[in-house]
């Protein structure tokens, strides 16, 4: 048996091989150059005593052979024995004393044997001894617990078998596998690795090669320290420090005498120093003179073991400026237990006593606005509702006096019980929901009678800061005089409902937006459908699908302007389908002058529209008769007319005849426009009157048609103005159609005093404007608003002489409507009027 390793282990003096876990990576270092070191002079001891053994033998093989010689020449040679016996005494004393040393030398291996395994055992790090190979010779007490792995799973298996494979690590490999063979060792190699049965350790690795003398038999010592919980320490202490250097509150540690240990970055954010300023200096630096004495109350507090928390005082900053901080402080002890100094957390509590400040002027704020508000305002405490606060208002309507404070409200004001208030206190204190009331009666005792008195209400829950309800507050505005209007209003409201369902026209109301909530009866049984159907718009969709669209449009307009609606337009009948119906609507505008709602109403005029169609059709049939013999006669008086021009003979001068012709010509014209605008009226109803458009000047037209006029009428002056000229895209023949219609009508009513001014001037937005204006006897105004309606005729003086339908200025109106124009109207009684029709010309 060789015991080598056993000697290196005493030698190598293992037994104060890295007790401490913790010592630095340098240090290890040394310990094992110092240790490689004893290594190689106990190689040498041992090479000498090995020497020095192997000396002994050959001297004990040599004596031995001697004696065996001297045992064979004792027979022969008796007498040789007496004087060989003193030698072989001699010799076997010096094999004894050999025998003696050579014992010692055993057992001091022995020893260093049993010394050296107790040395690795003891050793608080794990070792594995492994050979060459890299399979386990041995391994420590410590690995096994370390581990937990069992010696049958580890002694002579391959390192990374060790305990069903869990010692396979990748990095283990690459180090003893390629580091070690070239190194010769590597120190503190930190690896990470999942254990089955123990989890996830942290380890540092340190291998060193074991040479025999003789350079066989070589060991490899590897060693395991398990940093885990340094690891974990290590990243909490890292942790700790960035919330410490993070905090917004100073964080301060002194000695117990005073002294600065540590300063983050709130302490320097709040009191300007930096470190390097205050480190080693004393805390007064920060301690206002005047509350130094504070300081010395707080230690000795903390030296009692008592905690001081958020304990007010006031520090000084770097710039000398005072800052109230909350302090709380406490000891700071070593790992075992020994006080080293005293930790403090100062806060800023500027903002804290700011808002103190504002909150204590919010509530004097408070308490002004609740008892100067004209407003009705208490609180009720606790489930019988005792009156906290009662501001004058509400005293004074209850009709009571100061005393009622602290009293319930239910036996303050009696008569309150009787009326559900009881009930909806109850419920606001028990559901925590807010309640709301509108123009509720309430009647008081006051005065030495009851009273009627009309409020709002509102009841709220009223909570701690542990959001439990602790009462009710209670504010109320009286509204008497609202209420009182409201009621007759309603009354008012159920007459006019009365009498809108006593009307024979249809009446609806609809909000500012055009959404139907009232139909009178008319428009329930008429359309037969019900109120849910009609309502919001629903009531629309009884209009005729071929005036929907301009019905819209015009309501469109007059809920945008607030204009009165107009229009006529058919209307679903249940019974007989779609009627025609005049449809009105006048909006209901409040003091400001925004609209409240809107009162329509639709009176049936389809008897109007039928009798107004047979005479369309009377008109029609008329027309077309009277369109021949007119044509006829006009030929015939032509014909006559230009037979007396030729006839030289006959003396015009003498005969009236002439003059009559010229007479009836012009009378026969007369009637010929007059049949014209009957059949253009009778194309327009039926959609059949067409436009050919073209472009032509504007003012050329206008010279045209007044040269026209000129030479059928004499006695009136036409004056003619261009301010303006241009082309306009239209139907020329038209266009001139309205032109004569103007004028003509403007000498109509007009006296031969003043001319007829006819002006062409521009417009806005690229259109021209054209007016006729004559100083006739005028237009009423009542007359204005009908003026283009059809059949309409203003009454004046010249009524009878100059008869007509008052079809002209419909047909003109509708004309210029068609050519995205617009025709308009001024006029007083006495000073004339003035027609003006805008066109867009091409630019």
């Amino acid at each position: 048996m060789e015991p080598h390793y056993l000697v290196l282990f005493h030698d190598l003096g293992l037994a104060e091989f890295n007790e401490d876990t913790s010592t630095a990576p340098k240090e290890k270092d040394k310990r094992i150059k110092q240790l490689e070191q004893e290594l190689s002079q106990t190689r040498e001891n041992m090479r000498s005593i090995t020497e020095d053994q192997e000396a002994v033998n050959e001297e004990l093989q040599s004596s031995n052979e001697e004696l065996e010689s001297s045992s064979e020449e004792l027979q022969s040679l008796n007498e040789e024995m007496e004087t060989s016996k003193e030698e072989l005494q001699s010799t076997n004393e010096e094999l004894t004393s050999l025998n003696q040393e050579l014992q010692s030398l055993n057992v001091q291996l022995v020893r260093a044997r049993d010394y050296a395994e107790i040395v690795v055992d003891t050793i608080r790090e794990p070792l594995l001894i492994l050979d060459k190979n890299l399979h386990v010779i041995s391994a420590n007490k410590t690995f096994y617990k370390t581990f937990k792995a069992r010696e049958e799973q580890t002694e002579g298996k391959l390192v990374y078998n060790i305990g069903n494979k869990q010692w396979d690590i990748p990095e283990l490999r690459t180090l003893l596998g390629n580091i070690l063979p070239e190194k010769e060792g590597f120190t503190n190699f930190e690896v990470t690795h999942d254990f089955q049965k123990i989890g996830t350790k942290t380890m540092l690795l340190n291998a060193r090669q074991i040479f025999s003398p003789d350079n066989e038999d070589n060991r490899i010592l590897l060693a395991i320290e398990d940093i885990t919980e340094v690891k974990k320490a290590g990243e909490k202490n890292a942790r700790l420090s960035a919330i410490v250097e993070s905090s917004e509150d100073a964080i301060i540690s002194k000695t117990l005498d005073g002294s600065i240990t540590s300063w983050n970055k709130g302490a320097e954010k709040i009191f300007g120093y930096n470190p390097k300023e205050t480190i080693g200096k004393h805390i007064s630096i920060i301690i206002p003179p005047e509350h130094q004495q504070e300081e010395d109350t707080i230690f000795d507090k903390v030296k009692k073991g008592e905690k001081v928390n958020e304990f007010e005082s006031i520090r000084i900053t770097k710039e000398g400026k005072k800052v109230p901080i909350s302090l709380t402080s406490s000891l700071v002890k070593d790992a075992e237990g020994e006080i080293i100094g005293i930790s403090e957390i100062s806060r800023d509590i500027s903002d804290r006593k700011e808002a103190a400040k504002k909150i204590e002027e919010s509530e004097r704020l408070y308490h002004e606005l609740i008892y100067s508000s004209p407003s009705l305002i208490a609180t009720f405490t606790g489930e019988d509702h005792k009156i906290g606060i009662a501001n004058n208002a509400i005293i004074e309507a209850w009709g009571k006096g100061k005393e009622v404070i602290d009293q319930p409200i239910l036996e303050a004001v009696p008569e309150l019980k009787e009326q559900g208030f009881k009930e909806i206190m109850d419920e606001v204190y028990k559901t925590g929901e807010a309640q709301k009331f509108f123009e509720m009666p309430v009647d008081i005792f006051r005065n030495g009678k009851m009273e009627r008195s009309y409020y709002n209400f509102t009841y709220y829950p009223q909570r701690d800061i542990n959001n439990n309800i602790t009462g009710i507050v209670d504010i109320a505005t009286e509204v008497t005089p609202q209420a009182e209007f409201n009621l007759k209003l309603k009354e008012s409201e159920s007459h006019f409902r009365k009498m809108a369902d006593l009307m024979p026209g249809k009446i609806l109301n609809t909000d500012e937006e055009g959404n139907a909530y009232y139909f009178n009866r008319h428009w329930l049984s008429d359309t037969g459908h019900s109120q849910e159907e009609l309502e919001g718009r629903g009531w629309q969709n009884c209009i005729h699908l071929d005036d929907f669209e301009t019905f819209i449009s015009t309501w469109k307009d007059s809920l945008n302007t607030g204009k009165e609606f107009e229009m006529e337009f058919r209307c679903a009948s249940k019974n007989d389908g779609y009627k025609w119906h005049l449809g009105r609507a006048v909006p209901l505008k409040n003091n400001a002058g925004k609209i409240k709602f809107w009162i329509n109403s639709a009176i049936e005029i389809q008897k109007l529209k039928d009798e107004e169609k047979r005479k369309e059709d009377f008109l029609k049939m008329v027309s077309h008769e009277l369109k021949t013999p007119v044509t006829s006669i006009k030929g015939y008086v032509q014909l006559l007319l230009s037979i007396l021009k030729k006839d030289k003979d006959i003396s015009l001068d003498s005969l009236p005849l002439k003059p009559s012709l010229e007479r009836i010509d012009i009378q026969i014209g007369r009637l010929s426009r007059l049949i014209s605008e009957m059949l253009d009226l009778s194309r327009l109803e039926d959609n059949k009157l067409v436009f050919q458009n073209k472009v032509f000047s504007i003012n050329e037209l206008v010279d045209e048609t007044i040269q026209d006029i000129n030479h059928s009428r004499t006695g009136q002056k036409i004056k003619i103005e261009h301010k303006f000229k241009c082309n306009i895209k239209a139907d020329k023949d038209r266009i001139g159609q309205v032109l004569i219609n103007l004028i003509t009508n403007s000498i109509k009513y007009s006296s031969n005093n003043q001319p007829v001014e006819v002006k062409i001037k521009k417009g806005e937005n690229n259109y021209v404007r054209v007016s006729v204006k004559d100083h006739g006897i005028g237009i009423a105004e009542n007359d204005l608003q009908k003026i283009f309606d059809r059949f309409y005729r203003v009454t004046g003086e010249n009524e009878d002489t100059y008869a007509g339908f008052g079809i002209g200025l419909f047909l003109s109106n509708e004309i210029v409507k068609r050519h995205k124009g617009s025709l308009s109207v001024k006029s007083k009684i006495g000073e004339g009027s003035v027609f003006s029709f805008s066109l867009p010309y091409e630019v």
